[in-house]
């Protein structure tokens, strides 16, 4: 068996992770795809942060890297605050 891989938009191999595809829109802190910023997107980003620096980001947590510069950390968090509704 061979697995295939491919760069996506951000020069990353892709390993096959993918959002699924839904006709909603894609909103950045939105880890479970249902439009809202809420607590279920909050406990998932609390297990994706990472520390400031260069880190890999797994593929579903980029979602939560709002700067995009490789890590999930306070700066991110700050952003994901602005799009939270509870």
């Amino acid at each position: 068996m061979t697995r295939s891989t491919r760069f996506d938009h951000i020069s990353v191999i892709d390993l096959g992770y993918h959002y699924r595809i839904t006709d909603r829109p894609l909103v950045m802190g939105d880890f479970d795809r249902n439009t809202a910023v809420d607590l279920a997107d909050f406990t998932n980003w609390t297990a994706c942060m990472t520390m400031p620096g260069p880190n890999d980001v797994s593929p579903c947590c980029r979602i939560f890297d709002f700067e995009p510069d490789n890590d999930v950390d306070l700066e991110d968090f700050a952003a994901f605050l602005l799009q939270f509704s509870p």
